[in-house]
């Protein structure tokens, strides 16, 4: 009997440890700015590149992690930002 117990508290603890396991949530990909030739992605420092390099990739662009927030004819004050550019 007390192996029984013994087994029944094993796989509680299993179970337990199995459902309070976290699955990653996948990120989300928010665009701030398009303009012709990029798009800017984030002008915050960003952990994990790579939903990032994959949408750039899929728009047929190149990623730049410190590319300009700004447009060539814009007024704006050049901020380092990860951007998506365009050949």
């Amino acid at each position: 009997m007390k192996q029984k117990f013994t087994f029944l508290i094993i796989g509680l603890i299993l179970i337990s440890a199995c459902t309070m396991t976290e699955i990653p949530e996948t990120e989300e990909i928010e665009v701030i700015a398009e303009f012709d030739n990029k798009i800017v992605y984030s002008t915050v420092s960003v952990e994990n590149l790579d939903p990032y390099i994959q949408d750039c990739q899929n728009r047929g662009g190149i990623l730049n992690e410190c590319g300009s927030a700004c447009d060539l004819d814009d007024g704006c004050i050049q901020v380092c930002a990860l951007t998506c550019e365009f050949q």
